[in-house]
């Protein structure tokens, strides 16, 4: 997962974009994805010219991220027009790359909770000192009715050195950051070329479809900036609303099937963990 960067004005106070205007164009794969679950909205206007603003961001900004994709049981959620049992199931496949694939090309969004981590270097041997990682929501937008989201055996995780704890569920998110397992909000990192800092971020969702973006305000050389960090050019997105089927590999390992159990601990409890 490759990040575009790019300096923006700062958020409103509720966590919003700026109002004013501007250049940008939709992207035809973004309109595509938010279509087919009959989405569209705001979010079309933040697709970028992806091209022409990584060359300027390469010229001014002193740091640079990278974003992965660490979520070891991926849940995704999916429109109708998609038929659970064209998932790709191999139960060889302990990675789950080819169902992670083919819930990228069904346009499947993270459901619940996902993991990723937020890789953060200096483009030279200057110091950039990262004061606050934020997240600013793009757009909310209601989760569209049925669908269906797949269930994955296993939940949780080691915890990390560093790690941001992101949810969504409030307006606007709520953002912690622990160093060493210990809440830590107000520490600083000075990062170089060769000094790296690497967060692990745990994103919970909220109970509409939010499309979002890190925000990295940092300074260096004298000045003060906002490095944002998103989704190849796109905004991340995530949900945990909604009413959708339950379909996992627990009665069939080589096909997704409808589970009722799974289904009742969605609705009981609002997780599939």
């Amino acid at each position: 997962m490759r990040p575009s960067t790019q300096p923006v004005q700062p958020p409103t106070e509720d966590g919003q974009p700026p109002s004013e205007p501007d250049r940008r164009r939709p992207s035809r794969r973004l309109w595509a994805v938010l279509g087919a679950l009959g989405i569209l909205s705001a979010v079309g206007g933040y697709v970028t010219n992806l091209a022409l603003d990584t060359a300027r961001d390469r010229l001014t900004e002193p740091l640079e991220a990278d974003v992965r994709d660490t979520t070891s049981s991926p849940n995704d959620l999916f429109s109708t027009a998609t038929r659970p049992q064209d998932a790709p199931i191999d139960p060889d496949d302990l990675s789950l790359d080819g169902f992670r694939d083919w819930a990228v090309e069904q346009h499947g969004i993270p459901y619940h909770d996902e993991s990723l981590q937020l890789v953060l270097r200096g483009r030279d041997a200057r110091t950039v000192v990262v004061q606050e990682i934020r997240v600013k929501v793009v757009e909310r937008a209601a989760v569209p009715p049925g669908g269906w989201v797949n269930a994955w055996e296993g939940c949780g995780a080691a915890l990390p050195v560093r790690l941001l704890k992101v949810d969504f569920a409030e307006a606007p998110p709520h953002v912690d950051l622990f160093v060493d397992g210990a809440q830590s909000n107000d520490s600083v990192f000075a990062i170089t070329d060769t000094a790296v800092e690497v967060f692990d971020v745990d994103v919970q969702a909220g109970s509409d479809v939010v499309s979002w973006v890190f925000e990295v305000r940092y300074s260096a050389a004298g000045r003060n900036g906002v490095l944002t960090v998103d989704d190849s050019g796109k905004p991340f997105r995530i949900t945990g609303g909604g009413s959708p089927a339950v379909f996992s590999t627990s009665s069939d390992p080589t096909t997704l099937t409808r589970d009722d159990d799974q289904q009742d601990a969605l609705v009981r409890e609002g997780s599939l963990c």
